[in-house]
């Protein structure tokens, strides 16, 4: 049965017309904040919820199981490792029933001293830290709010107030606050332009700098607010026209200057203003009571000239008394190199370059160190040099001044210099199958502290946590055009591949890397003898810049190829259990499950040869969403994904590949497990609904939940709501596995 009335509208572009019999719905997203909705829209969801309801209704015990399961491991109150930012360091605890954790902050005692205050242990309690403030309190916040998204916050820099901003619906529009900090009746809504992306302090603490984004979500403007005359007009200091672009600001780490972005798929305009001139033209406009005009041409030339393919960032950076520029960019080499420029914008010497199978190179500094990291194939090369020794000379030249951490550890680990100030570099060490460990490294001293030790508890029958019983390999296999592909395999050491129920995900998209850290939630899956493995399929970057841009635009058919053929190849050399085997994505994976679901079907022989599907928000109906400007996000996604409107070649490419204009006719049962929400700013919920239809009228039967209390792309915030959410959907896969 279809519950949604077919109502023909015809799509032509190109000289080629599609039927589009669902397209209609879309007037439904006019009423989704309606208590009171539309009765054929209110008939519908009520059709949805009953056959969400008769499907997951005999799963309840599976997924209550799952969910106490999820929870045993993890200690729910904790508190966390310490992290200072000039005089307080800050940190927060969760508490058992308790969804959002409480910030806290704690004062330094010796500005000198940068080991952490207290060491975290299951034991440790917010008692036993004297003098602890409570900063934020979310749980609190939140009040009889169905739903809670904090966004961004910030602390003056005399770190006696604070900012914040929140969502309470799930559509991404935050709103603005303030407070005193220790004082929360002091809290004040600020009022600002609507729709707010960012906000921050200025470094003077009179002012509030922000982002906002238009209809579209594209971040186009930023403003500043002034704290001493509120009721003034918001002063525009930047504006984007450019469709294609959003834009942003940061202030350096030296704390020397502003920057203001504006940013695409693969493009970066950077300007770079220093902190006295802005602060001057700021005050000017503000003690003139809004009279004096500002030009938003103050900022002058952008560090380079726009161009599209040109992605670059620079960090301003004082060396022996001298303005210099570290810049990473990609004009030279795809997965880019990093150079020094002197303070009139003229490079002066590399420092690194992408060549040699190097990728993902970053360069940071604070006032005691520069850390250089890069990727060679899977490992992962970390070093740190005294910045009093940094010489304007390539990595290559000096290297013997610099030193490398953890060398006998190529992959999983991470570093980070921390606060400006810092004079610890903080690392860490995890796995698939190995709890994360932190620590503290003092260069002047050698010496290392072990800040914490993820402690992951006891199942619920009280089997205690053994990484000697699971295990992970990454191999690469060879794609259909010869590329080599990356898959990360994890199991219980009890569980072979061969003939296995494998749990399968992948990505894909916008240069996002599938990682596959460590994870308590997934040990219930592994220890019900399911394989969980990741496809590091092109369109992320994994493998580096490359990687991504030949799996974007007309290369983007290389995503579905690649999971296609790592599903095949472990068929093929394992024999896997397809019948018994899931594939899932959300968003532009839920694209890429709808890609691969089309083409497996039309190669099934029989029903073993299919596996279960399951899209979590997915992008489904990709094609008449970019062709629809007036929609979120869709312009910005030209880039990702090309222009149908303007181009006939990606038009006709597009259509190729999206899922809603290629459904192949059902040929077996074939088990579809879609969820999206009314709240969705990003993947709006028109589509999947629109899928699903599509998908009956085509034979099948699909099962789809929409979240119409909470929640938007990204699901619950409160950690209990979204263990609960994974809990119902991993319930799902296990009972389409054990079907």
């Amino acid at each position: 049965m279809n519950p949604i009335n077919k109502k023909p509208i015809e799509r032509k572009f190109h000289g080629d017309t599609f039927i589009d019999n669902y397209e209609w719905v879309r007037i439904w997203n006019e009423n989704i904040f309606d208590s009171k909705k539309p009765k054929e829209f209110q008939e519908y969801l009520d059709f949805e919820s009953a056959k969400y309801k008769s499907f997951s209704e005999p799963l309840k015990s599976l997924s209550d199981d799952l969910y106490k399961e999820y929870l045993a491991r993890i200690n729910e109150s904790k508190i966390s490792v310490p992290s200072r930012n000039k005089n307080y360091w800050y940190f927060s605890q969760t508490i058992e029933g308790l969804d959002y954790p409480i910030s806290y902050r704690l004062k330094v005692t010796d500005i000198d001293d940068w080991n952490v205050p207290f060491y975290t242990s299951n034991n440790l309690k917010i008692d036993d830290i004297k003098n602890a403030e409570v900063l934020f309190d979310a749980n609190i916040q939140k009040g009889e709010s169905k739903f809670y998204g904090l966004g961004t916050s910030d602390i003056t820099e005399n770190e006696k107030y604070m900012l914040w901003t929140e969502d309470r619906i799930g559509d991404e529009k935050y709103k603005l606050f303030m407070r005193k900090i220790g004082e929360p009746n002091s809290e004040i809504a600020i009022k600002t332009k609507e729709n707010i992306s960012d906000a921050g302090f200025d470094l003077t603490d009179k002012y509030i700098i922000y982002t906002t984004h238009n209809d579209q979500y594209r971040s186009d403007k930023i403003w500043v607010h002034s704290l001493e005359n509120p009721d003034l007009e918001d002063l525009l200091i930047y504006k984007e026209d450019d469709a294609l672009y959003n834009c942003s600001y940061g202030i350096t780490n030296e704390r020397s200057h502003y920057q203001f972005f504006s940013y695409a798929s693969e493009s970066d305009v950077i300007y770079t203003i220093s902190v006295p001139e802005f602060t001057d033209l700021i005050d000017e406009y503000f003690k003139s009571n809004g009279q004096k005009e500002i030009s938003l041409d103050f900022l002058g030339e952008s560090f380079f000239e726009k161009k599209l393919g040109f992605e670059y960032s620079i960090s301003p950076v004082t060396i022996n008394g001298k303005q210099y520029y570290t810049v990473k960019h990609n004009a030279e080499n795809i997965d880019f190199d990093i150079d020094i420029y002197d303070e009139n914008k003229q490079k002066i010497s590399r420092i690194i370059s992408s060549e040699n199978s190097k990728f993902k190179l970053s360069l940071s500094f604070n006032a005691n160190y520069f850390m250089l990291s890069y990727k060679e194939g899977i490992d992962t090369r970390i070093f740190y040099i005294n910045r009093a020794d940094f010489l304007i000379k390539t990595f290559d030249e000096q290297k013997d001044n610099w030193t490398e951490i953890l060398p006998d550890i190529k992959t999983s680990k991470g570093a980070g210099l921390g606060a400006y100030e810092s004079k610890m570099i903080r690392y860490s060490i995890s796995s698939p199958i190995k709890p994360p460990e932190l620590y503290d490294f003092d260069p002047v001293t050698s010496k290392e502290n072990l800040l914490e030790k993820y402690e992951v508890l006891p199942a619920v029958d009280g089997t205690p946590y053994d990484e000697k019983n699971y295990v992970f390999n990454r191999f690469e296999i060879t794609a259909r055009d010869g590329e080599l592909v990356p898959i990360t395999i994890i199991r219980n050491a009890k569980t072979p591949l061969e003939n296995a129920k494998v749990y399968m995900t992948g990505y894909g998209a916008y240069g996002i890397s599938s990682e596959s850290g460590f994870s308590t939630s997934r040990l219930s899956m592994l220890d019900r003898n399911v394989v969980y493995a990741v496809f590091h399929i092109r369109g992320g970057s994994e493998k580096g810049r490359k990687w991504y841009l030949d799996g974007k635009k007309f290369n983007k058919k290389n995503s579905f190829f690649d999971f296609i053929d790592c599903y095949k190849y472990l068929v093929d050399t394992y024999q896997i259990n397809s019948e018994k085997s899931v594939i899932t994505g959300g968003s532009a994976g839920g694209l890429l499950v709808g890609a691969v679901l089309n083409e497996l079907v039309a190669c099934a022989k029989s029903s073993a040869d299919l596996p279960s599907f399951i899209l979590d928000v997915p992008f489904v109906d990709a094609l008449t969403t970019i062709l629809n400007p007036e929609l979120p996000l869709t312009i910005p996604e030209w880039e990702e994904w090309g222009n149908p409107i303007s181009s006939k070649e990606v038009y006709e490419y597009m259509k190729e590949y999206s899922p809603y204009e290629n459904i192949v006719p059902v040929k077996f049962a074939t088990n579809i497990f879609i969820k999206t929400s009314l709240f969705d700013s990003r993947v709006m919920f028109v589509e999947p609904v629109k899928y699903a239809a599509a998908l009956r009228d085509n034979g099948y039967d699909p099962v789809l939940q929409i979240e119409s209390d909470q929640g938007g792309h990204r699901g619950a915030t409160g950690r209990y709501d979204s263990y609960k959410e994974l809990a119902d959907e991993t319930a799902a896969a296990i009972h389409y596995m054990l079907k």
